[in-house]
């Protein structure tokens, strides 16, 4: 019984990670993924420059090379794109490598309906909670940017987690 709500959350995870997966596969490029797929690219050179050569990593040049390039958005999403993409080629993860872009999104969206439903399992109760976490992802529109390589979703998720920091 006491792990009961991290086997939900567990569930909720993994259940909304696979129709993200699913439904992705169907899901065109859209316009704001391309400049996410290009920073990643340029990114991930500078992760396997770092990796061969553990000096450059605060190299300005190297830096300057792979961070240029849509800096105007925060780098933690940007990175994990990046590495992302570099799993994929190396181990040949996913089904296509637009799905290697779009996966660190779709993890942070999985997250957020489970903690949507571990915040608020304790206020509401277990069933509206379960609720309100299948109601915010089965939205359409929060449900077609979760698949996407693109910003809303994790900011919408780091925002979430702010938020419940100071409840």
């Amino acid at each position: 019984e006491a792990m009961r709500p991290a086997i939900i959350g567990f569930l909720l995870v993994g259940v909304t990670l696979g129709a993200l997966m699913i439904a992705s596969q169907e899901t065109g490029i859209s316009r704001d993924e391309s400049f996410y797929v290009h920073a990643a690219r340029q990114q991930a050179e500078y992760f396997r420059a770092v990796y061969e050569d553990p000096k450059r990593a605060f190299d300005k040049e190297t830096i300057d090379k792979a961070y240029r390039y849509n800096r105007e958005h925060p780098a933690l999403m940007k990175n994990l794109f990046a590495l992302s993409l570099i799993a994929e080629e190396e181990f040949d993860l996913f089904p296509t490598e637009i799905m290697a872009h779009r996966f660190p999104a779709m993890v942070i969206a999985s997250l957020l309906v489970a903690l949507i439903y571990l915040s608020y399992r304790g206020r509401i109760g277990e069933m509206p909670a379960i609720f309100a976490a299948l109601a915010f992802i089965t939205m359409p529109r929060v449900f077609y940017h979760s698949q996407l390589n693109c910003f809303g979703i994790p900011i919408a998720f780091f925002i979430f987690i702010t938020s419940i920091a100071y409840l």
